[in-house]
Parts: structure tokens; sequence; C-alpha cells
């Protein structure tokens, strides 16, 4: 009788069982999306009302700093977002990297393809890998060593 209850307050409420074994044996990423649908439809509805309550409270917070003298943005320089806490199957979206790099996609779009959680800024990240690949190069000066005093303004090399 317990477990018909508990049951049918995941099928009425269309909240997914998240501790059944459907989720614990390691399902795709779309599957997860596909039983989480109807979940999404009903939070979905409650997002859109808080963003309404917390666009107003923004709003007249703005206000206040602009009464007091303190013009510290506008109400538009705000944006409000709603994160999942739903799990990613990031073997799923590295695979897919693996093959749009291979099919010869850039790796900006690849990287704008990933998802925000993995992610966050595709520029960013660009920057972080050409870092790491001048840090891996040799340093030529270290290797020859710097003979300026020595061999004039050639550096060492014959002219």
């Amino acid at each position: 009788m317990t477990d018909m209850i508990q049951n049918q307050i995941h099928i009425q409420s269309h909240v997914p069982d998240l501790s059944s074994g459907a989720f614990k044996d390691g399902i795709s990423g779309v599957a997860v999306q596909r039983l989480m649908f109807d979940f999404e439809n009903v939070v979905s509805t409650e997002e859109a009302g808080l963003d309404l309550g917390l666009s107003e409270r923004i709003r007249l917070i703005t206000l206040i700093y602009k009464k007091t003298g303190r013009p510290d943005g506008t109400f538009d320089d705000i944006q409000i977002n709603h994160k999942r806490n739903a799990p990613l199957n990031t073997k799923e979206f590295a695979e897919t990297a693996n093959i749009m790099n291979q099919a010869g996609f850039s790796m900006q779009t690849i990287l704008e393809n990933m998802p925000d959680d993995m992610v966050p800024d595709a520029t960013e990240e660009l920057k972080r890998q050409d870092e790491e690949r001048e840090k891996m190069m040799p340093d030529v000066e270290a290797m020859f060593g710097n003979n300026d005093e020595e061999e004039g303004e050639n550096n060492g090399i014959p002219e």
C-alpha cells in the first residue's frame, strides 16, 4: 500500500521519483530530459511567477537607489537566470565535442555548444587553452642562452 501511494504521489504531481532504479542505472541525458518533461512544465509556470516578483523587487530597489542619489545601474542591467540541478551526461557532451572536432568545426563553435555548467564562457576557455599551450612550449632563449653581450646585436646568428 505504501509503494502504491508513493507511486501515485509522483504520478499525480508530475515529479519523477529520483530514487527509482531508472536514475540509478546511469541513463542518458536525453532519457533524463524525457522523464523530467512533465516536471519542467510545472516548474516553468512557477518560474514565471518568481520572475515577476523578482523583477518588481529589483525595480523598486533601483528606484530607491536613484532617489538617494546613488546611480548604481539600471533595472535592465540585472538578468534573472534559473539553473536546474539536473544531472548532465558529460560523457555524451565530450563525445559530441570529439566528433565535432574530427568533422572540422572550430574550437569556438564546439565550446559554444557545450552547456553553461561545463563551459560558462567560450572565449575565456580559449584564452586559458592558449596560455596552457604557451606554457608547454620550451623557452628558446632559456635553452640556448641570451648572448647579447658576447655576440653583439645579432644574438649569436651569423650574417
